[in-house]
């Protein structure tokens, strides 16, 4: 086994800066998980706050985040690279199939 001296960020605006893209990737991740689990036109329980709006809220933190982040690392953001948009046609073929395959099942279903 090959051990390597680990070592925390010592750049403090930096080690804040990857911290709370963390918490806010996770926070958006719990807001995702809700979406799944109550249903995305539904509401949280307790506070009765819609979980798209939660979900949106989110999505809008983890972007702030994540622009600071750029900002520190002196990355200015640049819009949508080309592996965005690879990820992104590669996410749209496969909706294209998923409604394929929906359409399929709905019409042997008839």
């Amino acid at each position: 086994m090959s051990i390597t001296l680990w070592k925390p960020e010592t750049d403090i605006v930096l080690h804040q800066a990857l911290g709370k893209c963390a918490e806010e990737c996770a926070e958006l991740s719990q807001a995702l998980a809700r979406c799944l689990i109550q249903g995305f036109h539904e509401a949280e329980p307790v506070t009765h706050k819609l979980n798209r709006t939660h979900l949106f809220e989110e999505v809008a933190d983890f972007k702030a985040a994540l622009r600071w982040l750029f900002d520190v690392l002196d990355e200015p953001f640049k819009g949508e690279s080309e592996r965005e948009r690879r990820k992104f046609d590669g996410f749209k073929h496969w909706q294209k199939m998923l409604e394929s395959d929906q359409a399929d099942r709905a019409e042997a279903s008839e």
